[in-house]
């Protein structure tokens, strides 16, 4: 017979190893874990811009919900009440979000070579990414659209609205504009932000790319403002010559005007209008920010800084973008004969700053998520939000046509239910429909492409070398 100690030790070293035992439920799910993060993020390393991932699913998130509302008008609930009604109804700020992170995320390149002499990016290489990320989605989306919901395009009549949509410049006109696919227009922008960007920071580099690194900061910067400026100009000017003053053509021949007006501005009218220059250059600033604080010369300085002030600067941020939502609508502006507060409350004042102003605070949330502490990273870095953000150009070009005909026939079917009955509804088609179809967009369209993009980068690098 075994001493008694024997026996427990025995009996303890049992029980630790059948703790130690995963149980099928976890190991399915560890399964499926690894499954979905193979497929979106293949075998790159997590890096500390992975947060990033999950702004974007804020992003996707914001405009999802908003077109939701848009159509419901769940707002309109007498218990919703103005101050929360105005944040819904400025979700469409969500594209501003996603415009600062293509800003922040194309211009990092650019920033290494113009204040550390890096080798100066390609122009053909930036342009075939650019192309091979957006292009099949798009028109894979585009074709189908038109095919199953707007045979009209097929027709010869409607060629020259086709071609404006396949050259991503159906921002240009009425018969375009938010046609066909209502967030199609963004890609508009988008693209024609790509077209520039390499030549724009080709104007910078003689002014940046000379001197001391700190001179070389402060003209970056100041380069990167002259480009927000550039853009609240533009939006100015094109609302004024398209709402204000429409018969204006300043001496020009009234078709070259307008396309001047096409190509600057865009189409005027409802809705959201212009090159969205200053959200651009809010995601620009930041970029300047994050690489100063990973350059091994004054990282230290830059780093300490911005992670002190990282708290401050997230609830700072979204009180911003609340002031800002409510300032939009005028929620918060009451009647009055102060000019300053009459100037505040002018229509063409708050079409002319209220995109900066969001762009402002994405940029500080940005900013903040980037530097923050442990806590605030670890939420951003939870998988299935980085998930969302990952398959969120599918779900961008997706959701609408997904959605809006499930509201329709939601409506018609439950006609006696209410409108948070209807909304909660809509959500839950948003997780069992629009998520996965979005997710197999990716994987199957998406995916390939950049992969294909990467390879034709390596293949680039290796000739590259002696």
């Amino acid at each position: 017979m075994p001493p008694i100690g024997t026996v427990q030790n025995d009996v303890k070293n049992d029980v630790q190893e059948i703790q130690h035992i995963p149980s099928e439920s976890q190991n399915f799910l560890h399964r499926i874990h690894r499954s979905i993060t193979a497929i979106l993020e293949g075998n790159k390393p997590k890096s500390n811009i992975a947060v990033l991932d999950s702004v974007r699913a804020i992003a996707i998130l914001i405009v999802v919900f908003y077109h939701l509302d848009f159509h419901l008008h769940v707002n309109r609930l007498p218990w919703v009440g103005p101050y929360v009604g105005a944040t819904i109804s400025t979700g469409s700020s969500g594209v501003t979000l996603f415009l600062a992170l293509s800003g922040f995320l194309l211009f990092l390149p650019y920033i290494r070579s113009l204040l550390f002499d890096h080798a100066w990016p390609s122009v053909k290489q930036f342009y075939v990414r650019r192309a091979l990320r957006i292009m099949p989605a798009y028109y894979l989306s585009l074709f189908l659209l038109i095919i199953l919901t707007n045979q009209k395009y097929l027709r010869p009549d409607h060629f020259k609205d086709l071609a404006l949509f396949l050259t991503f410049l159906m921002d240009s006109t009425t018969s375009t504009y938010q046609r066909i696919n209502t967030p199609f227009w963004t890609l508009a922008v988008e693209w024609q932000f790509y077209m520039l960007l390499p030549w724009l920071a080709l104007a910078m580099r003689p002014l940046v790319q000379r001197g001391s690194l700190q001179r070389r900061v402060w003209m970056l910067i100041s380069c990167v403002g002259g480009v927000i400026l550039w853009g609240i100009a533009s939006r100015f000017g094109g609302y004024f010559v398209t709402t204000i003053h429409t018969g204006m053509t300043l001496g020009l021949p009234p078709t070259l005007f307008k396309a001047i007006v096409a190509l600057l501005y865009g189409v005027g009218g409802r809705g959201p209008h212009g090159k969205f220059l200053e959200d651009f250059g809010a995601g620009m600033v930041v970029a300047v920010c994050y690489t100063m604080a990973h350059y091994s010369g004054v990282q230290e300085t830059w780093k300490t800084v911005l992670c002190r002030i990282s708290p401050w600067l997230l609830v700072g941020s979204i009180l911003w973008l609340y002031i800002i939502a409510l300032w939009s609508t005028r929620t918060s502006l009451p009647a009055s004969s102060n000019p300053i507060i009459a100037c505040i409350s002018n229509g063409t004042v708050i079409w002319t700053f209220s995109e900066f102003g969001f762009a402002l605070g994405y940029g500080g949330l940005m900013l903040a998520v980037l530097f923050s502490g442990s806590f605030v990273k670890r939420l951003f870095e939870w998988s299935p939000f980085r998930w969302i953000g990952l398959i969120s150009f599918s779900m961008y070009i997706w959701h609408r046509p997904l959605l809006y005909p499930f509201l329709d026939a939601e409506a018609s079917a439950l006609s006696g239910w209410g409108l948070l009955r209807l909304f909660c509804l809509g959500v839950a088609w948003i997780v069992i429909a629009v998520i996965p179809f979005s997710f197999g967009n990716f994987a199957l369209i998406e995916r390939p492409f950049m992969r294909f993009s990467d390879s034709l980068r390596q293949k680039k690098a290796q000739a590259a070398k002696p």
